[in-house]
């Protein structure tokens, strides 16, 4: 049998790191890249805590609607009168005093339309961090792809002076083997 143990600590450390991620190499790409997306984990977690706070605010509305709903329910259960069994004659019924058909509705209303409002701010906020992380990522990579095509083309360019410089010493050298040897053939034939 096995068992699993957990210190809360050690997840909350765990969570909060998260966010946070290490160059994979040792230059500026790597390094740029890394904060682009720490910057962008520190975001979402931003936006998390805003859609919390927004979730507890659609729970409290709606836990606020149904204690009105329920209230009421009881107030008109209390107001119907059972044939036969007709209202108590020991106190007269008290007036029940609700909110107006309109203002609940116009309650409701303002209530959707700041959750719609909320909801858009989180929704745009989500599309602009989207947008600026993709921003950041295409100029990292294009300065990455710009630094790779400059570094393969100074390997090139080294190549191919390397190779230049081999073959002129190489067709150096051969001239002067010939050279030697037709001075060697002249000094034992001094004819030609």
């Amino acid at each position: 049998m096995s068992f699993v143990v957990t210190a809360p600590e050690m997840m909350t450390a765990a969570a909060t790191r998260t966010t946070g991620v290490l160059a994979a190499a040792e230059d500026e790409v790597s390094a740029a890249i890394a904060a682009v997306f720490s910057a962008h984990g520190q975001g979402f977690h931003a936006l998390g805590a805003q859609a919390a706070a927004f979730h507890d605010q659609f729970v409290k509305a709606l836990s606020g609607a149904g204690c009105t709903y329920t209230a009421a329910e009881a107030a008109n259960a209390s107001l119907v009168s059972v044939p036969g069994l007709g209202p108590s004659s020991a106190a007269p019924a008290q007036p029940l005093h609700l909110p107006s058909l309109s203002s609940v509705i116009n309650g409701f209303v303002n209530w959707l339309n700041q959750a719609i409002n909320t909801i858009s701010k989180f929704v745009n906020q989500a599309i602009n961090a989207i947008i600026a992380f993709l921003n950041q990522a295409i100029k990292a990579i294009n300065s990455f792809v710009n630094q790779a095509i400059n570094a393969i083309n100074s390997f090139v360019n080294q190549a191919i002076k390397a190779i230049n410089s081999f073959v002129n010493q190489a067709i150096n050298a051969i001239n002067s083997v010939i050279n030697s040897f037709l001075g060697l053939i002249r000094g034992i034939f001094p004819i030609l």
